[in-house]
């Protein structure tokens, strides 16, 4: 994946994103992932594909189950209820 720095550049790749999933036949909604300058996953939506809803763009750039780790030991009582709804989809 291409190194972005700037703000304008990221918010770009992720209407880039977008646009791919609209021409997928998806909600045009992209997310991309950024480690330092690296970007480090993109996404779109992918709702209509996988007919559930909890197959958003940000979750998938991130890697589902990565976010599921992380959202399992997170303090935040919300998170925890969200993995564990997450969970019970598969």
């Amino acid at each position: 994946m291409p190194e972005t720095s700037t703000a304008d550049e990221l918010v770009a790749l992720a209407l880039e994103v977008s646009e791919e999933g609209a021409r997928a036949g998806q909600l045009p909604v992209g997310a991309v992932v950024v480690t330092g300058e690296d970007v480090v996953g993109r996404a779109y939506t992918q709702e209509r594909a996988q007919g559930r809803r909890l197959v958003h763009a940000d979750l998938l750039a991130m890697g589902v189950d990565q976010f599921r780790r992380y959202a399992a030991t997170a303090s935040s009582g919300s998170l925890r209820r969200y993995a564990e709804s997450m969970a019970a989809l598969g």
